[in-house]
Parts: C-alpha cells; structure tokens; sequence
C-alpha cells in the first residue's frame, strides 16, 4: 500500500486510496480519460508536452496497472498498458510516455526502441522512470535519427 498519491504525491487518506496508490481526483482522471476513450477507435490527441515528472508504473492488488500516463494515442493496444515483455501494451505505453516528453511524429518514430531499452525490463510489480533519464535518452536518440 502507497502513503502518497501516484499522479500528484499527496498524502494519501483513505484506505482505498493507499491500496489504488492514488487520491479519488487524481485516479477519476485517470479512468475518466480511459473511458471517455472507449470505443473511439483510434484517438489523436496532441500531447502535452510540458511533463517534467518522473513516470510512476505499479500495480493495483488484482495487477491491474496504474500509472500517470494517460493514453493520447491508441496505436497498438486498445486494452492499455502493460510493462515487462515486449508486445503491444508495452508499445503503447512508450508511445505515450514519449508523447508526454516530444512531439508526436518522434514519440511515433521512437517508441518501439524506446520500449525494448525500458518498459520490457520494468519488473512485474512496476518501476519509477525519471523524467531526467527519459529527456537524456530522447536527447541521444533524436540526434542519431
């Protein structure tokens, strides 16, 4: 169980929050993004490209996956997210972690290297990746592209 929220750090209050690892506001946007996105097919929306935080990937106690990052793009995965392996969950995930980070023709362009040198090593139960790591790989990838 998390003492703090996920998305914002605040402290957590109630114990359904601790055991989601996120506050009632923080994961109504969460799920509320995801449900509003349901049954659109493929949603293009242009990414907010101010993120400066780290990324926070953990588990629900059913495994379900909860995360700060809101899927803007559906490219590969219409169930979500996943981490540890290197299929279509992970895939979305690193587009739209990328997206959180560049414009989008780049997070397209370098999501799937992007997913082997992180996501598939995230461990089952989840992982923070700094933003800082993500901004110097972005760095060194986008020159070499």
């Amino acid at each position: 169980m998390s003492e703090r929220c996920g998305r914002c750090n605040r402290v957590l209050r109630d114990v359904i929050s601790k055991e989601k690892g996120f506050g009632p506001v923080c994961w109504t946007k969460i799920i509320g993004t995801r449900e509003r996105q349901k049954g659109q097919g493929r949603l293009f929306k242009e990414p907010e490209l101010d993120f400066s935080g780290d990324i926070i990937l953990k588990r629900s106690e059913n495994g379900s996956v909860l995360t700060n990052v809101s899927q803007q793009i559906e490219l590969h995965s219409p169930n979500g997210f996943e981490w540890g392996y290197g299929g279509s969950g992970p895939a979305e995930l690193a587009l739209n972690i990328l997206a959180m980070f560049t414009d989008r023709q780049t997070a397209e362009e370098l999501h799937q290297i992007f997913k082997w040198d992180f996501i598939v090593r995230v461990p089952y139960d989840g992982a923070t990746i700094k933003g800082k790591e993500i901004r110097k790989w972005l760095k060194q990838h986008k020159t070499a592209s």
